[in-house]
């Protein structure tokens, strides 16, 4: 986690960020993933569009979908935006599709 959210970005940081992205923890994988995605939103598209496949999301992984704001991840963003009993979660989620939607953050 503090790893991605360093402003450094060498070949060795993007390396430990996409061996991070493997870890078994999810929360772990999306704070990687959503260092990814601040220094190479193409690097990071496909692994975050893999993980929003699961059944497990976090806020950081939306905050990666929103970060990249690709259209491409809007039709797996849908599954997420559905009304929980987590309205922060929702919120994040939505915000990552708007932002995917429209190509914005």
């Amino acid at each position: 986690m503090l790893l991605a959210q360093q402003e450094i970005d060498t070949p060795e940081v993007r390396d430990a960020l996409l061996l991070a992205a493997l870890d078994e923890n999810n929360v772990v994988r999306a704070e990687a993933l959503l260092g990814l995605a601040q220094r190479d939103k193409q690097l990071a598209l496909p692994l975050v569009r893999a993980e929003l496949m699961g059944d497990i999301a976090c806020m950081p992984l939306f905050e990666a979908a929103e970060t990249i704001a690709d259209p491409a991840l809007a039709p797996v963003l849908k599954a997420w935006v559905e009304p929980s009993d987590d309205k922060f979660l929702d919120r994040c989620a939505l915000d990552a599709l708007t932002a995917c939607q429209t190509g914005n953050i």
